[in-house]
């Protein structure tokens, strides 16, 4: 059995779900707009949801084991290449 993960499959499509009308009411000031392609794993983003970069990477150990050694990768998570690793190229 293989385990597959998928980073930011319909990121976007939230984007055509957003109010365009006045009289619809205004997202909440704590809405982020989610990564598309990159910056899934920018200390930005971490800090922005509250989600610690070391626990980030011990929930999805295979993940960032995996993109570690392909993409050669020694930087702390949040840090380095990893603030704008695209994820179209990966």
């Amino acid at each position: 059995m293989s385990v597959v993960f998928v980073f930011g499959a319909g990121a976007s499509y939230g984007e055509s779900l957003r109010p365009t009308s006045n009289t619809l009411p205004a997202p909440p000031t704590n809405f982020r707009t989610p990564p598309l392609t990159t910056g899934f794993f920018s200390r930005e983003l971490y800090d922005s949801i509250r989600y610690a970069p070391d626990t980030v990477e011990r929930d999805y150990r295979e993940v960032f084991e995996y993109v570690r050694r392909v993409l050669i990768i020694d930087d702390p998570l949040g840090e380095g290449r990893w603030g704008n690793l695209n994820l179209a190229v990966c």
